[in-house]
């Protein structure tokens, strides 16, 4: 595949390796995983498992979807865009849309797990249905994969043992920054695609580490 050729550091391990070693402080799964048999084992094995922060994203919602009676944890957090939302609850997009505030309260309360609501102002919820709405972003994120870096930055910050409530909305706010500083630089809103919103993630990340450390200095 073109691009693992072009990305050599790139450490590749089977999703059921991954999923049963000890040693990882947090996992994403959905991007990327399809519905087939043995997609729906490893989702339904991650929605069992309490160890660890988790996110679950894109097909993992979709499976979830359908897995009645399941309960997550506090621990877990999930990113639904409107659509799978609508899937997770039941309803229509209109529905979701016409009232985000209670659509996102009710999926932190129906599987008590974190909840991000993606879109415009996205919102996020916790367990305990504390609210907050992120202003970070902009149109440019509307474009294919964004939502997977989004998992990506927030199961990296879990990984790295932040609390969940800081790993969530400081990711959620990371994520939109980042395209905001790609319009900045004149990449997008249009045509941006997902893979440069990365470069911009990593930018901010660093200066706030160093702004942190020269305050304390």
């Amino acid at each position: 595949m073109p691009f693992i050729e072009n990305a050599p550091e790139l450490m590749l391990r089977t999703a059921c390796a991954m999923a049963d070693d000890p040693a990882l402080t947090a996992q994403v799964t959905g991007p990327g995983l399809g519905q087939s048999k043995e997609s729906r084992a490893l989702a339904e094995a991650a929605f069992m498992q309490t160890g660890k922060p988790q996110v679950l994203d894109a097909d993992a919602l979709n499976i979830l979807a359908v897995s009645p009676g399941i309960a997550l944890n506090e621990k877990c957090v999930i990113t639904p865009h409107p659509q799978e939302a609508a899937r997770l609850l039941h309803s229509a997009v209109a529905d979701i849309q016409a009232d985000r505030r209670a659509a996102v309260l009710a999926l932190a309360a129906q599987y008590h797990c974190w909840t991000v609501l993606k879109g415009h102002r996205s919102l996020i919820a916790s367990p305990d249905g504390e609210l907050w709405c992120n202003h970070s972003g902009n149109r440019g994120l509307a474009t294919a994969g964004s939502g997977d870096v989004l998992s990506g930055i927030i199961g990296s910050l879990l990984a790295q043992r932040l609390p969940v409530q800081e790993a969530v909305c400081g990711g959620v706010w990371l994520h939109g920054a980042a395209a905001d500083e790609c319009v900045a630089a004149g990449t997008g809103p249009v045509g941006l695609t997902a893979h440069e919103i990365i470069d911009y993630v990593r930018l901010i990340r660093n200066r706030l580490i160093t702004e942190m450390q020269g305050n304390k200095s």
